[in-house]
């Protein structure tokens, strides 16, 4: 960690925990968009950490897009329970199993975080060349 002072709380390292995930996602969204030649619309987020209201509106400002959180947090377990249906005939088809788990909450854009995800770019050239 670098800029930690006297003054430095634990809230203060908590948010820059979250920045620091929301930072990385969009790098890796940004690289995405580039390979496939086409831009990311929207984000649909699960799993544990999209249970932190704070990160996923941090996403929506740093990416400029809007982050859905779906209903049922634990995907792998729904995912699995819902191709064992599929398997076994509780369900007929893929298309009956697309509104099984729905948006709970969208967060949408509210302030750029531009300046600051160009501060985390900065950083993250500088130490690449440290060895």
């Amino acid at each position: 960690m670098l800029g930690l002072t006297r003054g430095t709380s634990s809230a203060h390292i908590a948010f820059a925990t979250l920045e620091a995930i929301a930072f990385q996602v969009k790098a890796v969204l940004d690289a995405m968009a580039k390979d496939f030649g086409h831009p990311i619309d929207s984000l649909r987020v699960d799993g544990g950490a999209a249970a932190n209201n704070l990160l996923l509106q941090i996403q929506a400002d740093v990416t400029g897009h809007d982050v859905v959180r779906a209903k049922v947090l634990e995907s792998t377990g729904f995912g699995a329970a819902l191709l064992a249906g599929l398997g076994s005939g509780i369900f007929s088809s893929l298309e009956e199993l697309k509104d099984l788990n729905p948006a709970e909450r969208t967060f949408t854009p509210a302030q750029s975080r531009e300046k600051e995800y160009d501060r985390f770019i900065q950083a993250v050239e500088l130490t690449a060349n440290w060895s």
